[in-house]
């Protein structure tokens, strides 16, 4: 019975080895630039992880959200090495949260001893601009689709973020910071899937952050009642995990007349050809009803002159 079973374990792996030889073979005819541009539209949605709260020597700092949104969206540049290896840049501009949180102070530290509650509203740092930069690999493994893997640096410009506001009658946030440099690694993977008018890209992006582009900021409690005045930092490291999206538009065919089999053409081609078989047909449906009116003609011509020989016998 094992070697029934060892069996049809090989004999599975063989054809399933054929069925993806015989995909690889048909996707080394398939030029991956072929009636796309190498630019492309990106948009991305990125979760940003904080940490879980901070402890004051009175009362409580601690995030609303353990996970927040940001987001960037710009342009994409695709170098083709070959069908298995490319080059891919990123010029995009991003918004990152910053902090979202709520504070909380006992009522012994507060004049009318009240328990203090305080809702910190999520604040976003201005535009940053990045430069991803990664080498990207490629397998041709089910038809239309395309699954890619990457790896390469985030080179980020991060603009000072100078910020200054109080929440209630104890919390005070603040930034001062100076314009800096950012050099994070990331990794991609997802796949390419092949529209008739654009090639659509998908890949899920982890970003981990070497520096923290966001540590010039601090909190300070003040006004309590049995405890001075005292504060902390407030970090963020620009790590995430994105989910992005590529659109490559098609490009025209400079050749109109020079289609191969295969082929994705642009719209002007089909348009062209579709006016070419709507004609074609017509001309056909008008061959049809002429031979058709010939016939009866025929016909009629035919049955009168059979109807005059009977009357002059």
């Amino acid at each position: 019975m094992k070697k029934i079973l060892l069996l049809l374990v090989v004999l599975w792996s063989l054809s399933g080895y054929g069925q993806r030889r015989r995909f690889l073979d048909n996707s080394k005819d398939f030029d991956f630039t072929a009636n796309y541009t190498h630019w492309g539209v990106t948009l991305g949605g990125n979760i940003y992880p904080f940490e879980s709260h901070t402890d004051l020597a009175t009362g409580r700092l601690s995030n609303r959200y353990y996970l927040m949104w940001g987001f960037d969206a710009g342009l994409a540049y695709h170098i083709r090495l070959s069908n298995y290896f490319g080059i891919k840049l990123r010029l995009t501009a991003e918004r990152a949260p910053v902090y979202s949180y709520l504070f909380y102070v006992p009522g012994a530290e507060r004049a009318d001893g009240r328990d203090y509650y305080a809702r910190v509203p999520g604040k976003y740092a201005p535009w940053s601009f990045h430069l991803p930069v990664g080498l990207e690999v490629r397998t041709f493994a089910v038809p239309r689709y395309i699954f890619l893997f990457r790896v390469g640096v985030d080179i980020g410009y991060i603009p000072a973020l100078n910020y200054a506001r109080q929440y209630g009658d104890h919390l005070t946030l603040a930034f001062a910071g100076v314009p800096t440099w950012q050099f994070d690694p990331y990794v991609a993977a997802g796949w390419y899937y092949r529209f008739p008018w654009f090639l659509w890209e998908t890949a899920l992006v982890y970003r981990t952050g070497w520096g923290k582009p966001y540590h010039q900021g601090g909190y300070a409690v003040s006004g309590l009642q049995h405890t001075t005045d005292f504060g902390g930092l407030i970090t963020q490291n620009g790590s995430y995990v994105g989910l992005q999206f590529t659109w490559y538009f098609y490009r025209k065919n400079r050749k109109e007349g020079a289609e191969c089999a295969g082929q994705v053409h642009s719209r002007k081609v089909l348009r062209r050809q579709k006016a070419e078989e709507k004609a074609r047909q017509r001309a056909e449906r008008e061959k049809r009803k002429a031979r058709k009116r010939a016939l009866k003609r025929q016909r009629r011509m035919q049955g009168g002159k059979r109807k005059k020989r009977f009357i002059l016998f």
